[in-house]
């Protein structure tokens, strides 16, 4: 199964979940992942129902990337009241190819809170999402999207 962690990044209440978000966000906060670069993007919370929506570069057959090429719709439910709360829902990563949409994952996740966010605000966060490595899936191959299963579990 691959482990994705992003960061919520709000005003009142920033928190880091494997595949997941801060379960108690006003509309409209920003989420930056801090193991997937140039995934990020924006979510809303309505009761206990979390909507999020990003973009991601794709990487090119020639090795290079094409920035927020990528697409993605999260929507979970957060079903446990906990210090570390879960949820679960549904997943879906598109690619632009000029026509419909490349599908290229519908998956249903898990979502578990794991900490706190480390940054200070979206703009930190997201100069350390540039930073990051693109990821090697279990054949040593870059890893084209957020979804492509890993070779080993993030920490």
């Amino acid at each position: 199964p691959t482990a994705r962690r992003v960061s919520s990044i709000a005003s009142r209440l920033p928190g880091t979940n494997r595949l997941g978000f801060q379960p108690s966000l006003a509309l409209s906060d920003r989420w930056v992942s801090d193991t997937f670069p140039g995934w990020d993007g924006m979510a809303a919370q309505e009761g206990d129902q979390i909507f999020m929506h990003g973009d991601f570069a794709i990487l090119n057959a020639d090795g290079t990337e094409t920035d927020n090429a990528g697409h993605h719709g999260i929507e979970w439910e957060i079903f446990s009241v906990s210090p570390n709360n879960e949820g679960a829902g549904h997943s879906q990563e598109w690619i632009e190819d000029k026509g419909f949409g490349a599908v290229s994952h519908f998956v249903t996740v898990k979502f578990i809170r794991t900490g706190k966010c480390r940054y200070a605000s979206a703009e930190e966060a997201m100069e350390a999402n540039q930073q990051l490595e693109r990821p090697v899936n279990e054949f040593g191959n870059y890893m084209a999207s957020p979804f492509e299963s890993l070779s080993k579990a993030s920490d």
